[in-house]
């Protein structure tokens, strides 16, 4: 089922019901084909009072064979509630995946939080309202191109793997290089605190 229009952050956003297994799939997703050694951010506006039980996929795509990326929300019983991030170092071996969890930035309390993940070909960097959380080694050992491998907004397509999020997403941008921490930093200023307009200046009284 279609998440349904709701207010965002930014502009209006989609909220997506876990139980109703909303999802939105994008086909050809080229821009998603990664290279071994690529650069690249995804970045958004998640919010959520779910209830932390099992993890739940917001963003990802996977195939018959397995994850090959995903961004959700940590369900176990270590980091309930924070962000959880895997990558697939290998696309053939669902095994071989860096995986891991934030434990500081409990992202399901229902206000609106601005999530980056940077990807290179070692590392990945996530980060929450604008400041970082927590990094994940990796060794990638082959390239994330998945011919007709959907990208998923909302849940991923193998059901069994991770649970459907529930909450709202808005404002989902990917970007072809790895951004800076001063650039998500900035991005996410600019929303929160958006400069303010010049004041007016006043007739001269004293003439």
């Amino acid at each position: 089922r279609c998440p349904a229009p709701t207010v965002g952050q930014i502009n209006g956003a989609q909220d997506f019901n876990a139980t109703e297994l909303d999802r939105i799939d994008v086909t050809n997703a080229g821009n998603f084909d990664w290279a071994q050694d690529a650069n690249a951010t995804i970045t958004f506006w998640m919010k959520s009072d779910m209830a932390p039980e099992g993890n739940r996929a917001m963003i990802g795509r996977d195939n018959a064979q397995g994850i090959i990326w995903y961004i959700g929300v940590d369900g176990g019983d270590t980091n309930p509630g924070n962000i959880r991030v895997a990558v697939a170092n290998d696309k053939n071996n669902p095994g071989n995946i860096a995986v891991d969890s934030g434990t500081d930035s409990n992202v399901t309390d229902g206000v609106w939080h601005h999530i980056a993940v940077v990807l290179t070909q070692f590392e990945i960097e996530v980060y929450v309202d604008g400041a970082f959380d927590f990094n994940i080694s990796r060794v990638a050992t082959t390239d994330l191109n998945v011919s007709g491998a959907d990208v998923h907004f909302g849940s991923l397509s193998n059901a069994s793997a991770e649970v459907p999020y529930n909450g709202s997403l808005d404002d989902i941008a990917l970007y072809n290089v790895a951004l800076s921490a001063s650039d998500i930093n900035a991005s996410y200023n600019s929303i929160v605190s958006p400069p303010t307009d010049p004041t007016d200046p006043t007739d001269p009284t004293d003439l």
